[in-house]
């Protein structure tokens, strides 16, 4: 069924890679108003809407492929790879989904790509990093490593990202797919695929797909490492909001409740709070999935519900989480700016941004006096003629302080 229907898609778009290699230019990308009323027209079935649309979408095909080509003469078939993403990008698109096109329209293309090198290398075998591809234009070797790349995560991201798009399904109970039509094997991802606009694979090993539960492993460590930044981002956001009186107080978050049940007038920071809990609970969440999917036997694993019923209740606690955090508490906060001007006056420790100009004997000195006569510094400065007024009031600006000097 999937042949057919990529033949079908052949037709279709056979002209537009021939024109684009003919000319060597593009067609001029559609403003949003031409944009909103193709996608229109696309959506009464209007097939000349259709074409059109996809022909003045091709550059986004060619500014994707061009960190996969690596000769010239497989640009032309990724081209047409990549216009097959596209197709099925503009098929599929639902602008009710809250995404723009051009982000959808994109990850169809880089996915299609990917399913495309993914067959090559079930016919061509394994592919090192090591192997010679090409030459460049000395006449050394340039290997794969040269071309993907180490100093980004490209190829780590495009491993993860293929990873997370297969499946296991027509693998039946143990992955062997016994009992199961195998026309149901062979078609079941394609059109799950096809209906759902994500380019989802079936897993080369569907045994080893159905026994090994990493990818939910996976899957769980990411919704705890998000957990655990979003409950240190709260723990500074309830220091830095303690007070009014002995605490910090260089911050106000917005009250969402009455206050203390025994304290009148306190203001517990309760939205920082439930951010702090929900990251415990995905903590323990993580536990739940590491554990079970390692308690596995053989071909079979039997605590698949409780790992499902983890990464869910993670996935919407934490969902829910960010949604209030940003809406009840971070969307609100207000600095108490006098206050911290105050304190960053009073500071003993900002001395540190005057030793490159007085030594640093000289400002441990201003540091132990300051301490004891609670004179700041900058004042001090200026009085032992260390340094002048205007010097003293640069050196010691907060502002220019926070400022990280770039890599030379």
């Amino acid at each position: 069924m999937l042949s057919v229907w990529l033949s079908a898609l052949a037709g279709g778009f056979l002209y537009f890679a021939l024109h684009l290699t003919a000319s060597g230019s593009f067609p001029r990308p559609l403003t949003a108003a031409q944009e909103r009323e193709c996608l229109q027209k696309i959506k009464e079935g209007d097939q000349q809407a259709r074409d059109y649309f996809i022909e003045h979408n091709l550059r986004l095909v060619a500014h994707i492929i061009k960190k996969y080509y690596t000769q010239a003469d497989n640009q032309e078939d990724l081209i047409s790879i990549g216009t097959i993403g596209l197709i099925k990008a503009v098929n599929t698109f639902r602008a009710d989904r809250g995404i723009k096109l051009a982000t959808y329209a994109s990850r169809c293309i880089e996915n299609e790509i990917l399913m495309y090198f993914r067959s090559q290398r079930k016919l061509q075998g394994e592919v090192s990093l090591s192997d010679a591809i090409d030459t460049d234009k000395e006449g050394g070797s340039l290997y794969l490593l040269d071309v993907v790349g180490t100093d980004d995560t490209m190829l780590s991201d495009l491993q993860d990202r293929e990873e997370q798009l297969l499946l296991n399904l027509g693998g039946t109970a143990v992955g062997t797919g016994i009992n199961a039509a195998s026309a149901f094997v062979r078609s079941v991802v394609p059109i799950l695929a096809e209906m759902t606009g994500i380019p989802f694979a079936q897993s080369d090993n569907l045994i080893d797909a159905t026994q090994n539960l990493d990818c939910y492993v996976s899957l769980s460590s990411a919704l705890k490492s998000c957990g655990v930044s979003l409950s240190k981002i709260c723990n500074d956001l309830r220091l830095m909001s303690s007070g009014p009186r002995d605490g910090l107080g260089e911050i106000n978050l917005p009250a969402r409740q009455n206050g203390s049940s025994i304290m009148p007038g306190k203001v517990n920071p309760v939205i920082a709070e439930v951010v702090n809990q929900i990251a415990f609970r995905l903590i323990g969440f993580d536990t739940t999935v590491t554990m079970a999917a390692e308690a596995g036997q053989l071909e079979l694993n039997a605590f698949e519900p409780v790992i499902f019923d983890s990464l869910c209740q993670g996935m919407a606690q934490l969902t829910n989480g960010l949604r209030t955090l940003t809406d009840h508490c971070v969307s609100g906060i207000v600095a108490n700016v006098a206050l911290c001007r105050e304190e960053i006056n009073r500071s003993v420790g900002i001395v540190t941004a005057l030793c490159p100009l007085i030594g640093y004997d000289a400002a441990c000195s201003l540091a132990k006096e300051s301490l004891r006569t609670r004179v700041p510094v900058g004042q001090l400065a200026v009085e032992r003629g260390l340094l002048t007024a205007e010097q003293a009031e640069a050196a010691l600006d907060p502002m220019r302080m926070t400022i990280i000097p770039e890599n030379e």
